[in-house]
């Protein structure tokens, strides 16, 4: 299947983790009268991705390192993960796990299940000399003003003109980069935001479902572009 060239582009808070990470960890630290106004406008895009992971660093008591990492450490994985990393490593599609989340939670959270080797694209955490965390947004885009890392600019980069495209999310901040996937798997806000936009997906439940589905294309044999995306990723290849 190296000839087909199938790029997939997967979330993780929700996603491959069968929770939000990023939110668990400031539920467990800011007081709810607090926490849910901001993770609200967060989810609506009333504000930044960028301005809400400041506003929830800024509020968080006694969030260090060690918190987080044990917080990591509660943590499962959706049903059918291994199987699908297991099935793309077989047909030698290149996997991409894209979030909007921080590297350290997600790579403590994927080691833990033994999960390596996958290309991670993620907001980053400060460690200050009192311990005190705050954000750093090594992919940010000053063009993309709601993204804290953008996520659509991940797929293009990482994809050709010739590539099929696939996108695997359940948030928010999957509605980017949606548009410019040959093929959505989705659920949950993604799965609202699909329909709403009308943009074509599959439904799923978890990666056995997604697995399932591949095979139903025949190994990706049947997999091609989708019109609307492709012409998408055109405009944005050429501005590159």
């Amino acid at each position: 299947m190296k000839d087909r060239q199938i790029k997939i582009f997967i979330d993780f808070d929700g996603t491959i983790s069968t929770e939000d990470v990023g939110e668990k960890i400031f539920i467990e630290t800011i007081p709810e009268g607090k926490v849910q106004p901001i993770l609200e406008s967060i989810k609506t895009k009333a504000i930044s991705a960028r301005e809400g992971w400041d506003r929830l660093f800024g509020q968080s008591v006694g969030l260090t390192i060690e918190r987080v990492g044990g917080i990591a450490g509660t943590i499962s994985l959706e049903k059918g993960i291994d199987e699908f990393l297991a099935y793309c490593s077989e047909n030698q599609f290149d996997v991409y796990i894209l979030s909007d989340g921080f590297e350290e939670y997600i790579n403590l959270i994927l080691g833990r299940h033994g999960i390596r080797g996958i290309p991670l694209y993620a907001n980053r955490l400060n460690v200050a000399a009192d311990g005190s965390l705050s954000p750093i947004f090594p992919w940010t885009d000053e063009e993309c003003p709601v993204c804290a890392n953008c996520k659509r600019n991940h797929l293009i980069s990482n994809s050709s003109d010739e590539d099929v495209t696939v996108y695997i999310g359940n948030g928010s901040s999957d509605t980017c980069p949606v548009g410019y996937a040959d093929y959505v798997f989705a659920k949950d806000f993604l799965l609202k935001h699909c329909e709403k936009e009308r943009i074509t997906f599959f439904p799923y439940k978890d990666f056995f479902d997604v697995k399932k589905r591949f095979i139903e294309l025949a190994d990706g044999r049947k997999m091609k572009k989708r019109h609307r995306a492709e012409t998408l990723r055109k405009q944005l290849y050429k501005l590159g």
